[in-house]
């Protein structure tokens, strides 16, 4: 069965993929690959229906962080209802779950009077895990919201851990309170209390490497969210949290992608849609499903190919590309592109090999770390 529905969760499987969510919150609590575990939970966290779960995917809607609502909207702490198994083919399995007004206390109503739909959608491909939210306006007038996917992913030490993919972005560092116009580093590591939103990220694709957790790393594809939140509360918040244990912070970071800096306005009848897609290694990015593929290399969408230049003739990519017919009209259009992309990528395998070499505290590169 792909689908195993209990009185207060949902068990999703997919060839060698399981994920669990929660009723309550709509809260991916396990995403679990050949049986390794890649979400984190604190073995504090409370599950029964009472408060925020501390891990898995808790899911931000309406609002971010402190306000008028509860800490981080309603959505994560109220009770949503099983939609049904939507897809289920030799590909993927989708299910939806969706929350109404009705579900909401009339006190939290009173704050924000607003008629909507949410639904979630949370599909298995393969070796990745796919989580989606729409929103809709069923009323008559707009409103705003800000909203987050607070995604825990399980690590085996923070020391080796780091997060590539948002060097030279803004972000507003809550713990200092101060904002930087551009992060310098092009890995993030971890080594005291992390709370920062970087925004208007443009790059869609963030990786978490030295994970130690089923390969080593995992990577992130956002679609429709601007920002990411990078979190990890460090020793002095972990012990001030009651459903954190007081050392788990080493075991844990979290990678949030979200609408967080600047509200979403919502009309009337209108509907906003925004995800994301994790799993072990990067998949390649298609144009127009069904249709013949088009490479569309979008990690590549911030480099200015005028002022770049590579190692790897351009001419000799695209007569070797020109035996194969429909990639050599690809690389007939972009052959610069395509060559960069190589160079890229043999610059990231080397880069995420150290990560892994140094993870393992060795001493030399061996073709296992690669």
């Amino acid at each position: 069965m792909p689908v195993d529905v209990q009185s207060d969760r949902v068990v999703i499987t997919h060839g060698e993929s399981v994920a669990e969510v929660l009723l309550w919150g709509a809260t991916v609590t396990s995403w679990k690959y050949k049986g390794i575990e890649r979400l984190f939970v604190s073995s504090k966290a409370v599950l029964d229906g009472t408060k925020a779960v501390r891990g898995g995917i808790p899911l931000v809607f309406p609002q971010f962080g402190p306000g008028p609502l509860p800490q981080h909207g309603f959505a994560r702490v109220s009770k949503w209802t099983w939609g049904g198994l939507s897809v289920e083919n030799a590909s993927e399995t989708r299910v939806e779950f969706s929350l109404l007004p009705e579900a909401i206390p009339a006190s939290q109503k009173a704050i924000w009077p607003h008629d909507f739909r949410l639904v979630y959608t949370v599909a298995l491909f393969g070796s990745s895990l796919q989580t989606t939210l729409r929103v809709r306006n069923l009323g008559t007038a707009p409103f705003e919201f800000t909203s987050l996917l607070h995604t825990y992913l399980r690590i085996k030490d923070i020391d080796h851990a780091g997060v590539v993919g948002l060097t030279g972005y803004p972000f507003a560092d809550k713990v200092t309170e101060t904002r930087t116009e551009s992060e310098p580093r092009l890995s993030v590591r971890v080594a005291s209390e992390v709370d920062r939103i970087y925004q208007r990220v443009k790059n869609d694709h963030i990786t978490v490497e030295g994970t130690g957790v089923g390969g080593g790393a995992i990577v992130i594809h956002k679609s429709g969210f601007d920002d990411v939140v990078v979190w990890n509360p460090w020793v002095d918040k972990a012990k001030g949290m009651s459903d954190f244990g007081d050392e788990e912070f080493k075991e844990m970071i979290c990678v949030e992608v979200g609408n967080v800096s600047t509200p979403r306005k919502l009309g009337p009848n209108e509907t906003w849609e925004a995800g994301q897609r994790g799993g072990r290694r990067r998949p390649p990015v298609l144009v127009g499903e069904g249709q013949n593929p088009k490479f569309a290399f979008e990690f590549l969408a911030h480099v200015d190919m005028k002022k770049t230049t590579t190692k790897f003739p351009a001419a000799r990519i695209k007569k070797i590309m020109r035996l194969d017919e429909d990639v050599g009209k690809v690389a007939q259009v972009t052959p610069l592109l395509i060559s960069k992309a190589l160079e890229c990528f043999l610059q990231s395998m080397l880069e995420a090999t150290l990560v892994e070499t140094r993870a393992r505290n060795a001493k030399r590169m061996t073709v296992a770390h690669v």
